[in-house]
């Protein structure tokens, strides 16, 4: 299970926010290809900034659950990726939960670099689903002990 995408969780608020960082690194960028101009600055990839806005959902539906449930990505309504300056190695991610269904959430979110927007998602929905393995809670508290900082919802972000 590979679960290290979203490096920190500073804030989480259960069942409805939850704040984390992202370092992303050159090699994850889009560089010198045939989609950028030379002297223009590197782009992440819209794959990696929706799974950073995915996987940081997944773990707030773990936490709240006290490590008894994860989400599965089911549908993404409106995302889009912006060009930007470079200004920072990290991605800043917020979510907030706008609806909760009986096996489903639904969140909208942005992700900045230093204080730049550079994505947004809207109507991210993940299929609630049970943690069945208890090895898989295990390594799932172990993970969440790794990458939280305790950190009081930042609400300017």
């Amino acid at each position: 299970m590979k679960l290290r995408m979203i490096d920190r969780v500073s804030a989480c608020d259960p069942w409805k926010s939850i704040q984390g960082q992202k370092m992303w690194i050159s090699d994850e960028c889009l560089t010198n290809n045939s989609l950028q101009k030379e002297k223009e600055p590197p782009l992440l990839s819209a794959s990696l900034v929706l799974d950073a806005f995915r996987q940081l959902a997944m773990w707030l539906i773990v936490y709240s659950s006290e490590f008894q449930q994860t989400g599965l990505l089911h549908q993404v309504d409106r995302f889009h990726l912006m060009r930007w300056q470079e200004t920072s190695d990290w991605l800043y991610v917020t979510l907030d939960v706008t609806s909760q269904k009986n096996h489903s959430i639904l969140f909208e979110g942005h992700a900045l670099t230093g204080s730049q927007l550079v994505a947004w998602v809207g109507g991210l929905e993940l299929s609630i689903l049970p943690i069945s393995n208890p090895e898989n809670i295990e390594e799932f508290e172990t993970l969440w002990k790794a990458i939280q900082t305790r950190r009081p919802l930042d609400k300017s972000l």
